[in-house]
């Protein structure tokens, strides 16, 4: 009885009308392309007439395969240690305004030996085919980046990459073969609400006095 007296009074109170969160995403992809690159991809503004935004999320995404062979040329052995990477830069255009994104905005790994490593003359080590992904996220909430993201055009994110690779000994002596594409991503998450339809007066204020009521006839009796 308590929990229908106590239902009865949050409808009540609530029936008058709510608004209902929706989510609206896309995520999209460039194909690979050998490295270094330079790509973009083209999303759609917030329909203002869906509801009102409450949130923009971003989600920046990077991919890199690389296959990686290093060859001693040194007339002696030598140990060494290799790190190799992709740098992910991403800038957005299109917006009235400018959205400040770290530089770069992630790194992938290439290929590395993981340490300290040695190699006679005329050897070689196949580090093999390493594949790695990234990703940056952005959560905006202002009313003026929420404002940047409404309307009825389009933004672009643009991608490009830059490759680094470091040695630690070996003499400048080790030779690298090394083939390698990237491609860069984008997801867009639109979070806005949504008025509910209204409860007619009439019965929003009957549930309201109903709910009172029972409230009124349970601390009386109790």
């Amino acid at each position: 009885m308590k929990k229908l007296q106590a239902a009865l009074l949050a409808a009540g109170l609530i029936a008058a009308g709510s608004a209902q969160a929706s989510i609206i995403s896309h995520e999209a992809w460039n194909d690979h392309e050998t490295t270094d690159i330079e790509q973009s991809l083209s999303f759609a503004q917030f329909d203002a007439s869906l509801g009102s935004l409450t949130s923009v999320t971003l989600n920046l995404l990077g991919e890199s395969i690389s296959s990686t062979i290093l060859e001693n040329r040194a007339a002696n052995g030598q140990t060494f240690r290799y790190t190799s990477e992709l740098e992910f830069t991403f800038n957005l255009a299109g917006l009235d305004n400018v959205i400040d994104l770290p530089d770069p905005a992630f790194t992938t790994t290439l290929a590395t030996t993981n340490g300290s490593t040695s190699l006679g003359h005329g050897e070689s080590l196949d580090l093999g085919t390493t594949v790695d992904n990234g990703v940056f996220s952005l959560i905006l909430t202002s009313a003026a980046d929420l404002a940047l993201f409404t309307g009825g055009d389009h933004f672009s994110v643009n991608c490009s990459t830059l490759s680094i690779s470091s040695f630690a000994g070996g003499g400048g002596n080790i030779d690298t073969n090394q083939t390698t594409t990237g491609a860069c991503g984008a997801e867009i998450v639109y979070t806005y609400s949504t008025p509910t339809a209204e409860v007619s007066e009439p019965w929003s204020l009957w549930l309201f006095g109903a709910g009172l009521f029972s409230f009124a006839a349970m601390r009386r009796f109790s």
